[in-house]
């Protein structure tokens, strides 16, 4: 497994206090260092591939935001990525 230090994170949500701003402030206070990726809503619309393609996202595993890009791999869903930050920094009981 990599020590946190060698993950490289990249967090893309929108440039609003959302269901993405816990998971800025648990990277935050639990000091994983990442790269903070404010998007606009037409960002968000490119990030959900070809419509009426389910299976075709561009960058997006479920067409949606927030995404934690982990080693260039993304990562959905808020409350999973919520949680997967929390083990890691230890904020997490």
């Amino acid at each position: 497994a990599k020590r946190r230090s060698d993950m490289k994170l990249t967090f893309k949500y929108l440039d609003i206090k959302g269901l993405g701003e816990p998971i800025r402030l648990a990277l935050t206070v639990g000091g994983l260092p990442f790269e903070d990726v404010r998007l606009s809503y037409d960002d968000v619309v490119a990030l959900k591939g070809v419509a009426g393609d389910l299976t075709k996202h561009n960058g997006s595993p479920f067409g949606q935001v927030p995404v934690l890009e982990i080693d260039g791999r993304p990562f959905g869903q808020s409350g999973a990525l919520l949680r997967w930050v929390g083990r890691e920094c230890g904020l997490y009981p």
